[in-house]
C-alpha cells in the first residue's frame, strides 16, 4: 500500500508526511475512509461504445445510436479509452465529425 511505500528508509530524507486521510486514521479504517471520500479526477469516457459489434451503442460511420431514429452521440462517451491528455480537444474533433456527418446527409 502507499503508506508502506512512504515509510521506506529510502524516502526518509524527503520527509514524507501523510496529509490525507492523516496518520490518525488506522490502516484498518483506511478502506472505509476511501469508500466514503473517493471521487474521480479523470474525465469519464467510454459509456456509449462506438463500434459494429453486438455490444456497440453508436455507429462509427455516422455516430447514430443503434435502434433509435434521429439520435447521435457526439461527446467523450464514445471514446474507447481515457486519453492521456484532457478530453476537450478530442471531444471537439468528435463534434466536428458529427457536424460533417449531418451536413453530408442534408446536402
Amino acid at each position: 500500500e502507499s503508506r508502506e511505500v512512504g515509510r521506506q528508509e529510502a524516502l526518509a530524507e524527503w520527509g514524507p508526511v501523510e496529509i490525507y486521510p492523516g496518520p490518525e486514521i488506522s490502516d484498518d479504517d483506511l478502506e472505509d475512509y476511501v469508500r466514503r471520500t473517493v471521487i474521480t479526477y479523470h474525465h469519464q469516457v467510454g459509456t456509449c461504445k462506438m463500434g459494429i459489434d453486438a455490444l456497440s451503442v453508436v455507429s462509427p460511420r455516422n455516430l447514430r445510436v443503434y435502434g433509435l431514429s434521429g439520435l447521435r452521440v457526439a461527446d467523450a462517451s464514445i471514446m474507447p479509452l481515457v486519453p492521456s491528455g484532457n478530453t476537450n480537444a478530442p471531444t471537439i474533433m468528435i463534434a466536428e465529425r458529427a457536424a460533417q456527418f449531418i451536413l453530408d446527409e442534408v446536402n
